[in-house]
């Protein structure tokens, strides 16, 4: 991590992406809040985990097709500095999720007709998000979750200290082992 330059939340993020590449061979909606609590009333923004950096890096290391360790060092570091500088720019609002958020809503209240960009089916990819993930980092929490969003999602709840990390993950059971919880 150090000689990578590589932060302790940009390493926990590609994780869950080469994790969830080795198991559904598929890049999909991600999603970390960010904290923007230096404005006036700010919560949140959402930071997107799942980036070109972190697609190139999750298929370099896969154990069919490795890459050499020079290439993995400076994927590694691409992913860092993409996944840094898109938490900096959430946690100074701008992301542009919240900003799309505030418009379909205001746009439903005003307009009541949806604009084109709601409609289209990458909007509705971008906002399937399967892998949902939080740092849960406090000394008072030694566990917590985060639950899955959606049916065939997980949701990554995970903390980070000096000595020692935890992470759980949340999905539906029933759903990952194609059962039906419904009788005919």
């Amino acid at each position: 991590v150090v000689s990578t330059q590589s932060t302790g939340d940009s390493i926990c993020q590609l994780a869950f992406q080469m994790a969830n590449w080795r198991f559904k061979r598929e890049f999909v909606g991600s999603y970390e809040p960010s904290s923007t609590a230096a404005f006036k009333f700010g919560r949140t923004e959402t930071i997107r985990p799942c980036t070109k950096e972190t697609t190139a890096c999750s298929i370099a290391f896969d154990k069919e097709n490795p890459a050499k360790l020079d290439e993995m060092s400076e994927l590694l570091r691409a992913c860092s500095k993409k996944h840094n500088k898109l938490t900096r720019e959430a946690s100074m609002g701008q992301g542009f999720d919240r900003h799309l958020f505030a418009l379909e809503f205001l746009n439903g209240k005003l307009n009541g007709a949806p604009l084109p960009i709601f409609e289209d089916p990458g909007y509705a990819k971008l906002n399937y998000i399967v892998l949902s993930t939080a740092t849960l980092t406090s000394p008072a929490l030694e566990v917590a979750g985060f639950a899955a969003v959606v049916p065939d999602g997980f949701g990554i709840g995970y903390s980070m200290f000096d000595d020692w990390f935890v992470a759980q993950a949340a999905y539906y059971l029933h759903i990952m082992m194609g059962l039906s919880l419904l009788r005919s």
